[in-house]
């Protein structure tokens, strides 16, 4: 931002940067990631599995597939999923560790409401 303003760069120097910007964004919201950290709920820590499409949804998923849940966006906390998706999570995290090949997932997604 402050790049943009400055009269001593050019303005295809400028464009280019945009660009630049714009692409790692695109390339960042077609990925898939599985990795493992600590998460606390309800105030208690455990261990679980990440899996981030893109930057569309983020769920995680207990080690022993007990329980399963995604990030809600507009409620800016962590929602269970029902059983019938441990599986499909499970897939996705395979998928996001090259274990498996690409496949389509079934999973929820959050929709952003409309704001009129």
């Amino acid at each position: 931002k402050e790049m943009i303003v400055r009269a001593d760069v050019t303005n295809a120097e400028k464009f280019r940067r945009i660009l630049e910007a714009y692409q790692v964004e695109n390339d960042y919201g077609n990925t898939i990631e599985a990795y493992r950290a600590d998460l606390n709920l309800e105030g208690v820590t455990s261990s679980v599995d990440f899996l981030r499409l893109g930057r569309v949804a983020l769920y995680y998923q207990r080690f022993d597939g007990s329980e399963t849940g995604y990030w809600n966006k507009e409620k800016r906390q962590w929602q269970l999923l029902a059983d019938d998706y441990r599986i499909a999570i499970r897939q996705g995290l395979r998928i996001a560790r090259k274990e498996t090949a690409p496949d389509l997932l079934a999973l929820p997604i959050s929709v952003a409401e409309s704001g009129q």
